[in-house]
């Protein structure tokens, strides 16, 4: 399981704007701050090459499940994937 935290702020919301007070009026910034716990996974293999060297290769994913306030009226689902080579020193 993996505790993880999302913000996107995207594009720009307009509220209700008064012609006449543009440089006060309602554009901001659309902010999305979200969080949760999930599957987290994965897969990795190491190659011993000699007693002091090492190569190591792996992959994971990280299930978002999510639903976002305001906007969305559904679920959002997010898969991150992760891909990973690695060259080892033992000291």
């Amino acid at each position: 399981m993996s505790r993880w935290d999302l913000e996107i702020e995207q594009g720009y919301l307009l509220e209700a704007i008064n012609v006449n007070e543009l440089d006060t009026g309602g554009v901001r910034p659309f902010i999305v701050s979200v969080n949760g716990v999930d599957l987290y996974y994965g897969v990795g293999v190491e190659y011993v090459v000699n007693e002091k060297l090492f190569v190591s290769a792996g992959y994971s994913v990280l299930s978002m499940r999510y639903r976002p306030p305001g906007l969305w009226t559904g679920n959002d689902d997010s898969d991150l994937s992760d891909a990973s080579v690695s060259i080892g020193y033992k000291f």
